[in-house]
């Protein structure tokens, strides 16, 4: 039942095997720092915590790509201050399996993750950006926002099942690339208010029930066929 904290890097110089945490500390782990691992697990761990030291670093990284070893997340995820730590998550061809919850208050500031294999997003997710690489899928309908801090939400990614996905980017740019819609979504929702680049759609195909987007200004980066079941 006790905190476990992580403040400094693992596996730097050459990756360590499976790393396993358990802990029912109400506070789980606190983490910052680089862990490279075979594969990373945490067990029965309420809360993970991003902490940021005295001297300002404030980043947490799991990578387990020298084994394209699976990660493993149970328990909330959440800051130490509001929009200041961030999460870098890569597993390569593994799987990154998240049970839990990002955190309101206080939330993580740039969240970033990477595989091939997939990753199931939680229903909400509030950030300052959001970036998706490789291969994502949805469990229930799904709203991510970057709005509160107006910043990016990428989606380089192919994206299935059948639920709702919503994307709110306040001033920032929405970017959708990879197949959205394998097999198709239901209701697909971007919106945001910058009149630069509001939403980039750099994926050849986007298939739902029905497809909206709220924004002054959309670029289209290369031919794309949207198919609606529904009302477009």
């Amino acid at each position: 039942s006790g905190l476990v904290v992580i403040q400094n890097n693992i596996g730097s110089t050459t990756p360590i095997g499976d790393f396993s945490i358990t802990s029912t500390n109400a506070s789980g782990l606190s983490l910052m720092g680089t862990i490279q691992a075979k594969s990373f697990t945490t067990v029965s761990t309420p809360s993970i915590v991003l902490a940021t030291l005295s001297g300002g670093i404030s980043d947490a990284t799991i990578n387990t790509t020298s084994a394209n070893g699976n990660i493993t997340l149970v328990g909330q995820i959440k800051g130490t201050t509001d929009y200041t730590e961030n999460l870098t998550l890569n597993s390569g061809s593994g799987t990154i399996f998240y049970s839990g919850n990002f955190s309101t208050t206080p939330r993580v500031k740039n969240l970033s993750i990477t595989s091939t294999s997939g990753f199931t997003l939680p229903a909400a997710t509030d950030v300052a950006s959001f970036l998706l690489s490789g291969a994502g899928s949805l469990s229930q309908d799904t709203t991510i926002t970057t709005a509160n801090q107006n910043g990016a939400i990428n989606f380089n990614a192919t994206l299935n099942q059948t639920y709702n996905l919503t994307l709110l980017s306040g001033n920032g740019t929405i970017t959708l690339g990879g197949i959205i819609g394998e097999p198709s979504l239901n209701d697909v929702t971007l919106t945001s208010t910058s009149s630069s680049n509001g939403v980039i759609l750099n994926t050849s195909a986007i298939s739902a029930a029905s497809f909206s987007v709220n924004s002054s200004k959309t670029v289209l980066q290369k031919a794309v066929t949207i198919t609606t079941s529904g009302s477009t």
